[in-house]
């Protein structure tokens, strides 16, 4: 409905690269890491900034998790996108550039 809210994440990867020249050295994995937002419009469009600027304060910039063998790194500050108004919802995207060894 009009005052429903969610977040959406996709994995929006590039290329991979060795960190050598032999085939038994970790990979580097580079990509985005996208959080939409949505809210109903109902509930006005600066709830969804306000949701966004917190995913971006949540993910500053050298942040660094590790879990099962790999690790991931925030390369840089994430951004958020344009507002997106698609009846009845209000989207806002979210990108967060990371790296990540495994």
């Amino acid at each position: 409905g009009s005052t429903a809210k969610w977040l959406r994440a996709t994995l929006l990867p590039a290329d991979s690269y060795s960190e050598s020249v032999s085939f038994s050295s970790k990979l580097q994995h580079y990509g985005l890491l996208q959080m939409d937002v949505f809210y109903g419009q109902g509930l006005g469009e600066l709830n969804v900034a306000r949701i966004a600027a917190l995913i971006v304060e949540y993910f500053p910039r050298g942040t660094s998790m590790s879990a099962a063998g790999f690790s991931v790194q925030v390369l840089s500050t994430p951004y958020r996108g344009p507002l997106v108004l698609d009846d009845p919802w209000a989207m806002i995207p979210v990108r967060i550039p990371y790296r990540c060894f495994a």
